[in-house]
């Protein structure tokens, strides 16, 4: 107990497991109750929650399963670095309301973010960083892996999302996420994630995947450094995890239901799906998605 605020933590073995208990807690038990831009919500502030195994990354629930119809192309979008809100827009009619004022991107794309903005600095050219010519600077991807390659043990292998570039007022998307940083510890890879705000119905739920699909594509690359690397435990931190009042009934109806695994198949070792729109990851996300009616597939 820090004052009169309480850092809630859930260790669980699956997603299915820890976001039960999240919905519980913030449903039954709120820190407060407040409302944010008008919209009331229930809320706890910084939420902890450690999965262990991280294979575990979905759930089913009778009242309402996870939406893997949209996580898939979520999913596609966010490898493939695109922030158009034309091809958001095509996945959820969502994001057309968080268009810039240019009327033509998005914020949070957060394949962009960590695949395509280069702004991160490259040992490798000095002379070119120095005169701020950042074309052959390092991605955060970039950054995040050269230095683990460089010490297993750093701790600096941390990306960043939501940017400087992304505090002015009127923002109609500043992004949620802040950073990821990944660990290697005991020769297990191990990723934690910072959140400012994440709502447990259209956040969390896509969220943990995707942060856990990185794990899954970040291993993949470092096991020609490290070739006993396995997958450690995922550690996700929000600052704020809330419910909105619209969301109430839905969430008690899944609270009197039990959740289950149901697992996404993740990257294989020798797949990597990182601005690769035919890697075989990303061929197996277009194949799921034929099986949901009235999708039109992003191309």
């Amino acid at each position: 107990i820090f004052g009169d605020k309480i850092m809630y933590t859930i260790f669980a073995n699956g997603f299915h497991d820890g976001y039960g208990l999240a919905l519980a807690k913030v449903m039954n038990y709120p820190d407060v109750v407040c409302s944010p831009r008008g919209q009331k919500i229930n809320e706890c502030l910084n939420v902890c929650m450690e999965i262990k195994d991280v294979s575990l990354n979905s759930f089913k629930n009778p009242a309402r399963d996870l939406p893997k119809d949209y996580l898939y192309k979520e999913l596609i979008l966010y490898y493939s670095g695109v922030n158009d809100v034309g091809s958001f827009g095509k996945a959820s009619k969502f994001w057309n309301q968080l268009v810039n004022p240019d009327n033509h991107t998005v914020n949070s794309a957060y394949g962009h973010l960590i695949f395509k903005v280069r702004d991160a600095y490259n040992p490798m050219f000095p002379e070119v960083n120095k005169h701020g010519d950042m074309s052959l600077a390092f991605t955060q991807w970039d950054w995040a892996k050269t230095c683990l390659i460089k010490d297993k043990d750093s701790r600096q292998a941390v990306m960043h999302y939501n940017r400087p570039s992304h505090q002015w007022f009127g923002n109609k998307d500043f992004v949620c996420t802040m950073s990821n940083q990944f660990f290697i510890r005991s020769n297990k890879l191990y990723l934690t994630t910072y959140i400012r705000s994440n709502d447990c119905i259209k956040g969390i739920t896509f969220d943990i995947p995707w942060f856990i699909s990185l794990m899954y594509v970040m291993k993949n690359e470092l096991q020609a450094f490290y070739p006993e690397l396995e997958l450690g435990s995922y550690t996700h931190f929000a600052g704020s995890l809330h419910i909105y009042e619209r969301d109430f009934e839905l969430v008690n109806n899944m609270l009197k239901n039990e959740f289950i695994h149901d697992s996404i198949k993740m990257p294989e070792v020798t797949d990597n799906p990182i601005l690769n729109p035919n890697s075989a990851w990303i061929n197996y996300l277009r194949d799921e998605l034929k099986k949901y009616d009235n999708i039109k597939f992003i191309e």
